[in-house]
């Protein structure tokens, strides 16, 4: 209550927001151009006509494709809950210091990337489909799935969902049993909130961290957390940067109990999909949580070029993590037809039911959009 009284007072005193938000046009300050609404970095600012609360609106990003930006109209922050307070604040990637551990992680997120390309709805999302005589690209963020999906990057998570926030504020991961536990030890808590400055979403050269959108992908979980993505450079605490505020609580067993049932035991922020049950049961075998496809390896050296190969396999090596030659992983036919084509339709309808165009045709193009499954340019997306 107290954050949330506090965010309101400061939106109303933010001008920036007032004026923004009335724009039928939107000024990109980096640029120095008029952008129409879906391309404007303050979109989600706005609220779409009949938007539920909560709800995904499209945005065009400065790469030209669009993502599905959880809303802000009437949020001047972003939330992160802790059930324990650490100083410093730090990506996971990050707790320990070994650079073979960060590759590895890194080659484990590549080899990620290439198995989410195997799933008809990414491959959708990156060829693009045609709404209403507008084509959409939409982004598909490997790096954030990555984060959601138990592995270590740079990566902070933020939400635009304060109750999302309270949600992991008074739990902790069981890794073992793959839930989230309520917490039960005797350290304060903690709730940051961290403001949402005009140029927010612009590149910060040389600043050390960069905050970006994961929102709604086609793996539900980034979606069902309302998530927002701070990636950090090594040696940065969270706890120190300008924009970062935070309260800390003494947990009272009742209330973590109250919060626990409310998310339904956590299954309301941890969705049980092809994803989680594919990259879990990896990360928990003895043998394929030290093994990468040698694509893998490929696809992280043209994001690293400027060490060789033979570097990257020999550093690998020293990690003990074995690369084969067995070719890339792939969802199987079986995975495939449990979580996403026996049930495509309701699958498909559940993804669209708060996603929202910010544009005078903003209705028609849901329209389209919830329709996709049937036209017919598109339907080997959705059906075998």
């Amino acid at each position: 209550r107290f954050i949330t009284a506090y965010e309101k007072r400061r939106l109303a005193d933010d001008a920036f927001r007032a004026y923004i938000t009335d724009l039928p046009y939107f000024a990109d300050l980096e640029h120095r151009i008029f952008r129409i609404s879906w391309a404007s970095p303050y979109v989600a600012l706005s609220s779409c006509r009949g938007m539920k609360e909560n709800g995904f609106v499209v945005n065009q990003l400065q790469s030209g494709r669009f993502n599905l930006k959880p809303c802000l109209c009437g949020h001047k922050f972003l939330f992160r809950g802790q059930a324990e307070y650490y100083s410093p604040c730090v990506p996971n990637m990050f707790r320990k210091h070994d650079e073979d551990y960060f590759l590895k992680y890194n080659i484990f997120s590549c080899e990620m990337q290439l198995l989410l390309d195997s799933h008809p709805l990414v491959r959708l999302f990156n060829k693009g489909f045609e709404l209403f005589n507008d084509y959409f690209r939409f982004e598909v963020n490997y790096g954030g799935l990555s984060q959601h999906y138990y592995n270590k990057t740079q990566f902070l998570e933020l939400t635009s969902s304060i109750e999302a926030a309270k949600f992991f504020a008074v739990t902790t991961f069981d890794f073992d049993n793959n839930k989230y536990v309520p917490y039960t030890g005797d350290k304060l808590g903690v709730l940051y909130f961290y403001d949402i400055e005009p140029n927010a979403f612009v590149p910060r050269k040389g600043a050390g961290y960069q905050l970006s959108t994961i929102g709604k992908q086609p793996f539900m979980r980034s979606g069902a957390q309302h998530g927002y993505l701070l990636a950090m450079e090594h040696g940065l605490d969270f706890n120190t940067l300008k924009q970062v505020r935070c309260v800390f609580f003494k947990h009272d067993k009742a209330i973590t109990q109250r919060i626990y049932d409310e998310s339904r035991q956590g299954e309301l922020y941890q969705s049980d999909d092809i994803l989680q049950h594919y990259w879990y049961n990896k990360l928990t075998d003895p043998v394929q949580n030290r093994t990468v496809c040698m694509e893998a390896v490929d696809l992280n050296h043209k994001y690293n070029p400027k060490t060789s190969k033979d570097e990257l396999l020999r550093q690998l090596k020293e990690a003990d993590v074995v690369v084969h030659n067995n070719g890339v992983p792939t969802f199987s036919e079986d995975a495939l037809d449990r979580y996403y084509f026996k049930n495509v339709r309701e699958y498909w309808a559940d993804f669209c039911q708060d996603v929202y165009f910010f544009s005078p045709e903003g209705r028609v193009l849901r329209r389209h959009f919830i329709n996709l499954p049937d036209d017919r340019r598109f339907r080997q997306y959705f059906y075998r």
